[in-house]
């Protein structure tokens, strides 16, 4: 693009969204740490001060991924609670939705949890933002098998974190398989160590 070039608002978008994608596509094989913005300017053909027009920082991109990942998680959360199911078939299908969100990107979510020290305060605060919508939906669903009758000894705030951690973790191994099976196996191991 020609220095001084002016772009209407549809073509400052197509900028945006190649500036994004190409960056993700860096992080994906070298992590966010491992990416320049002068490389990332090189490989999109604009010069490093238009990439700093759109993102000021590595880290103002990686709000981008996590802005969309809020937005899928309250799209999720909202076509299940519409949906009539036990508290317990909601966890597996909120799991399994997530899984399904991880999966498309699994590389790039491991490098931006490996580089998320490097990140900045808005990127960190998204991530958080995104991980505290998880847990506060999860610990719903933990608090309504608790009514339905499941007798767990955590609380359900804990019970939220437990579980999303010991699906993250699954979901690390589970190169290849089906992410409801995963999501399944967690909760299973889940209520049988929370169980009263």
């Amino acid at each position: 693009m020609p220095k001084g070039t002016q772009l209407d608002a549809t073509g400052r978008e197509r900028v945006r969204r190649r500036i994004y994608h190409e960056a993700t596509a860096l992080f994906r094989t070298r992590g966010v740490t491992g990416t320049s913005m002068r490389e990332l300017a090189e490989r999109c053909g604009v010069g490093t001060s238009t990439i700093y027009d759109y993102f000021p920082g590595k880290g103002d991109i990686v709000a981008e991924f996590f802005k969309a990942e809020s937005i899928e998680v309250m799209k999720l959360a909202a076509s299940l609670d519409g949906e009539e199911m036990s508290s317990r078939e909601r966890v597996v299908r909120f799991l399994t939705g997530l899984g399904e969100f991880w999966g498309e990107d699994w590389p790039l979510v491991r490098a931006i949890s490996r580089d998320a020290h490097n990140l900045g305060r808005h990127a960190l605060a998204r991530a958080l933002e995104v991980r505290e919508k998880v847990r506060d939906y999860l610990a719903g669903a933990v608090a309504s098998m608790a009514e339905e009758g499941c007798r767990l000894c955590v609380t359900p705030g804990l019970g939220a974190a437990l579980l999303l951690e010991m699906f993250r973790g699954l979901l690390g191994h589970a190169e290849g398989e089906n992410v409801e099976v995963v999501a399944r196996e967690a909760l299973s191991l889940f209520l049988d160590g929370a169980k009263a």
